[in-house]
């Protein structure tokens, strides 16, 4: 599973990485110049040139957006800049841009979406008056922004600003009664007056909505009669609003009235001519043509209705429509039989209003499962199972308070399963409610403590549900709180290897990191995750958990596993990022396991990689001479000192390179010839008086060892210097030539 052949691992290697670089930063330098000599096209022609060398550099795809921004191609800019942004994260100054971009395209809800990521950018740097200041842009494209209005309002509060926030609160219970939830807007007019009792707009709201509320009798709609109704209201509405003096065109608006009194009647046909009327007019708002589209499901012409529900889709911005539409959609696909489309449609639906209950750093993820999940429906094919997925929605959706509902089994879902997990997912479960009562009894038996009952309600559960995936995450969790381990993690591996199959390899990645916080040293899993994330491309992360396989092969006694994944490793190693020094981490964890070992060569081989990577490397070029002393090995000892210290001259590295042949010294005082190598260093720096000092500790073992000829030498490059002891030194030298003579 962790081989790769060595035929591909050479390859990965061919391309210099300082060469590559160096091609980079010229291109980059170039893009510069071109861009300031206003050369737009030559200068993105570089650029694109730069980030085809170095994709994984955000840096690149800023400088070609702002030159494709200037070129005025907006759309090329917003891509350029959506790349930067996906490979850095969280820079205030790339979303900055992609909210003006998506300002300037008009496409003011995805700005508003970007705005709002910005902001909470700024609360975690700490700058509160940014994310203000964002908040308040955002509410320009988005005025009815339950998030940014909340978040705002806090934001006073905190900043004991109550006038403001109550204002704020204000401008939230009408984006609440906007959506039709009055007792959220009720409640926030209440905080309003608590924190500015004069507030007046909140007095007058509150008590024009305290007159109001749920009915009783009403009864829940489908998202395609709920959206007709507010369409019609909205048409009703606009007629009034028209502003006094304003140009009208009175046959339009009579053809309007038409139509909603042949509408609310139930004269569909007569309704049906007044809307096409008005279209052929050229009045083609959401509105007109969602009611033309649900009126022709009505009458079961289900082509005509399809086509002008399509229409909606491709023009409307509010999400009521575009979530009525997509389930309008599906009711005509499922009418025809035409299950595939129906359920496209269906799912569609479902995620929007699902992703609309989720927090903004949750709705990426959950939109992605949904695009996985359709696909998986669609390569299962299965017929009978998008029935029931498609009957369950339904019922779900028209049950009263569907809305509420919906936020309670989401939470409920969350908390359950610690993950995030579609809805579509639950209601595609023929006993959807019988599922998410057992898993919230066993909850409740797992927090009093009984988890072997816990695990009991479980099983029982998969009766009606054998293969939903939250149930048997719940298994694993409850099997780690019984102290059940391994089994907990073989659960884990099997659901991970599940969401594989389903195309949903992050929600893999996911599970066994899950598997890994509870049994560190499982192998096997970590072995998963890092096949996994090799392939999806997250290397970093493969790279880290390389180290950790290694650590856990070699704590289960299995050195050579743990050798083999670090050379694993160590291929791998180049597509890593620079700024981490993969390469370096890992010889330096293969070096420790080789000398745990006491395999002296082949630690000492890794080491002269390492310091030929990084020849600034000090510690490792220590190490090595150590292994060679070790080895019997000093004149190559040696040699490495006199390598690494000569590069560290070259750099003005001078007192690095002494103190590494000192440290050389003080561990092995019985080399003389290290002893005069550093006399050497010392001279070479203009320590006169160290150089002799070090070199005169060495003459009386060279006289010992019977190397007086050696030692004579030394004396006279010595006296050669004119040290204040030169009297001295000439004495000793004439008695080593007198013994010499006498010889």
């Amino acid at each position: 599973m962790l081989r790769r052949s060595k035929k591909k691992a050479k390859a990965s290697g061919d391309v210099s990485e300082q060469e590559q670089r160096a091609q980079y930063e010229a291109l980059i330098q170039e893009g510069h110049e071109l861009l300031w000599g206003g050369e737009y096209s030559a200068a993105i022609e570089r650029y694109r040139q730069a980030v085809a060398l170095r994709p994984e550099d955000p840096a690149g795809y800023l400088d070609l957006a702002y030159a494709l921004y200037q070129a005025g191609q907006k759309e090329e800019a917003l891509r350029a800049y959506l790349k930067a942004e996906e490979l850095e994260p969280g820079n205030p100054a790339t979303l900055t841009k992609i909210a003006e971009i998506y300002g300037d395209l008009g496409r003011h809800e995805a700005a508003a979406a970007t705005l709002l990521v910005l902001a909470d950018r700024y609360l975690s740097l700490r700058q509160p008056a940014e994310a203000v200041r964002t908040w308040q842009r955002l509410l320009q494209y988005d005025p009815h922004n339950v998030i940014a209005l909340r978040r705002l309002a806090e934001a006073y509060r905190r900043g004991r600003r109550p006038r403001l926030a109550a204002k704020a609160l204000v401008a939230l219970a009408r984006a609440y009664l906007h959506n039709r939830d009055v007792n959220s807007a009720i409640a926030a007019c209440e905080q309003a007056l608590a924190l500015n009792p004069g507030d007046r707009a909140a007095r007058e709201l509150l008590a024009e909505l305290k007159g109001e509320g749920t009915k009783e009798g009403d009864e829940g709609f489908l998202p395609t009669q709920e959206v007709a109704q507010r369409a019609l209201e909205r048409m009703a509405e606009a007629f009034f609003e028209q502003a006094e003096g304003e140009d009208v065109e009175l046959g339009v608006e009579a053809l309007r009235i038409r139509a909603l009194d042949y509408q609310t009647r139930g004269l569909y046909d007569e309704a049906i001519r007044a809307y096409e009327t008005i279209l052929e007019r050229g009045h083609r708002e959401p509105e007109i043509l969602y009611n033309l589209g649900v009126l022709h499901q009505e009458l079961m012409h289900y082509d005509e209705a399809i086509a002008y529900l399509r229409e909606v889709l491709d023009t409307a911005t509010e999400s009521d429509y575009i979530v009525g539409a997509h389930f309008a959609i599906g009711q005509c696909y499922q009418r025809q039989g035409r299950i595939d489309e129906a359920l496209n449609h269906f799912l569609e639906a479902l995620k929007i209003v699902d992703v609309q209950s989720v927090d903004r750093d949750k709705a990426d993820e959950l939109i992605k499962l949904y695009e996985s999940l359709a696909e998986s429906y669609e390569a299962k094919g299965d017929r009978d199972t998008a029935e029931r997925f498609i009957s369950s929605l339904t019922e779900f959706l028209s049950d009263r308070g569907w809305e509420d509902k919906l936020i309670e089994v989401r939470h409920r879902l969350g908390a359950l399963t610690g993950d995030q997990v579609t809805l579509a997912e639950l209601l595609g479960v023929a006993e959807s409610e019988k599922v998410l009562e057992g898993l919230t009894t066993a909850q409740k038996y797992a927090d009093q403590g009984f988890v072997l009952s816990a695990l009991e309600e479980c099983y029982w559960t998969l009766n009606f549900a054998p293969y939903y995936l939250p149930l048997h995450l719940q298994i694993g969790d409850l099997l780690v709180k019984a102290g059940r381990i391994s089994e907990a993690v073989r659960k884990f591996e099997v659901v991970a290897d599940v969401h594989v199959l389903d195309g949903n390899p992050k929600k893999a990645m996911r599970v066994l990191e899950r598997a890994l916080e509870v049994a560190p040293l499982d192998v096997s899993a970590r072995s998963k995750l890092v096949e996994l994330q090799v392939r999806y491309g997250e290397i970093d992360a493969a790279l880290e958990n390389y180290l950790r396989l290694a650590d856990g092969y070699y704590q289960l006694a299995q050195p050579d596993r743990a050798v083999e994944a670090l050379n694993e490793a160590l291929r791998l190693a180049p597509r890593g990022s620079q700024e981490m020094k993969w390469s370096r981490r890992i010889r330096r964890r293969l070096v420790d396991i080789h000398l745990q070992r006491l395999d002296w060569a082949r630690a000492a081989a890794v080491l002269e990689q390492l310091i030929h990577e990084a020849p600034e490397d000090v510690d490792a070029a220590a190490r090595l001479a150590d292994i060679y002393y070790t080895m019997g090995r000093p004149d190559r000892a040696r040699q490495v000192l006199q390598d690494v210290t000569g590069m560290l001259v070259q750099k003005g590295e001078t007192g690095t390179a002494l103190a590494l042949w000192e440290q050389g010294v003080a561990q092995h005082p019985e080399d003389v010839e290290l002893k005069i190598a550093l006399g050497q260093r010392f001279l070479e720096a203009g320590h006169v008086e160290r150089a002799i000092e070090t070199w005169e500790e060495v003459l009386e073992p060279l006289v010992k060892s019977g190397q007086r000829a050696k030692a004579a030498g030394l004396l006279r490059r010595m006296i050669a210097l004119h040290p204040p002891q030169e009297r001295r030194y000439r004495k000793m030298l004439a008695i080593l030539l007198h013994q010499e003579r006498k010889k």
